[in-house]
């Protein structure tokens, strides 16, 4: 990855299929291969709050207006975010693939702290020392 302004920036995710990938890199833009793609298609973008907030709060107006309007931020949306996240711990813990939605097993977060070492985090540039250290 390259290196970032911002240390938030430094983080990507993505997803893999049968018939291609794609990835969004945070505050770097997307790339994608799909099926009918011809190859890597990829495209700029960056968070832009002046733009991409008001439907966010529009959305959250509506929910507080129509109890029958469903927030996409609602709790069981939420629930699968965080399953996807302790999903890629587990992932980490098991060093292999995980399959959703998650089982029982070791609280993921307590298993982390047993299998990863205590070193220091490697710095993306000496600007981030304070966020870090």
């Amino acid at each position: 990855m390259p290196e970032v302004d911002y240390w938030w920036r430094k983080c990507r995710i993505g997803a893999q299929g049968t018939e291609g990938f794609a990835e969004v890199l945070t505050g770097g833009g997307w790339r994608a291969v799909t099926r009918d793609s011809g190859g890597v298609i990829s495209g700029e973008g960056c968070m832009d709050y002046a733009h991409d907030m008001v439907p966010y709060v529009q959305q959250i107006a509506d929910w507080l207006d129509d109890p029958e309007t469903v927030h996409p931020c609602n709790g069981e949306s939420a629930y699968k975010g965080f399953e996807i996240m302790m999903g890629i711990c587990r992932s980490v813990v098991q060093r292999g693939q995980i399959r959703l939605p998650l089982g029982p097993g070791e609280p993921e977060i307590e298993a982390l702290s047993r299998v990863l070492p205590d070193r220091p985090v490697l710095l993306a540039m000496p600007e981030n020392a304070d966020k870090y250290l």
